[in-house]
């Protein structure tokens, strides 16, 4: 089978089911960010020494990222049981690396090493993609709503404690106006 069909050449692309949609449509804006997430992630692996602790915290969010594109593209009722369990999961890390940091009062600054400015590119990109969610299904999925909106928080999380684990320090901005 050949990687190219050519049906897409005029601006038209098949969702899941076959249909055939605009390539501009919105669901295929999410696909689009939901992959640049999974390459991002995937960016960040390679750069990651191995035998690291985080390389299997972002395997996991890969596959937990094709599961979520597959429940968006077919856009049919699935199962997401598991949604509710990996949310739960996303949340009691949170917490213990929440234990283990220093309260922030400012922002942090990326670019402390390659893995943590990456790791922040991967926040982003979890950012953009829960953006692009809403504007596709508006409040329709809310287990999947809420995936994005705590994976976002628990990669942020993730950076800080690979850092303290690194035994680097995170800068943090300091503004020059006072509020």
């Amino acid at each position: 089978m050949s990687i190219y069909t050519k049906k897409g050449d005029l601006g038209e692309t098949s969702n899941f089911d076959g249909k055939r949609k605009a390539k501009t449509d919105n669901l295929f804006w999410l696909l689009g960010a939901l992959d640049e997430l999974n390459a991002r992630i995937g960016v960040t692996i390679a750069e990651t020494p191995k035998g690291s602790f985080i390389i299997n915290y972002l395997e996991q969010i890969q596959n937990d990222i094709f599961e979520l594109s597959s429940i968006v593209a077919t856009e049919k009722p699935q199962d997401q049981d598991w949604i509710v369990k990996r949310v739960g999961e996303l949340e009691g890390q949170i917490d213990k690396w929440d234990s283990e940091l220093t309260p922030l009062r400012n922002f942090v600054l990326s670019g402390i090493d390659s893995v943590s400015a990456n790791l922040h590119l991967c926040r982003v990109a979890t950012r953009t993609a829960e953006r692009y969610f809403f504007v596709t299904f508006n409040k329709s999925h809310p287990l999947i709503a809420k995936y994005l909106n705590r994976l976002s928080d628990y990669i942020f999380q993730l950076t800080r404690y690979h850092l303290k684990q690194s035994k680097l320090n995170e800068r943090i901005w300091r503004p020059k106006i006072k509020p």
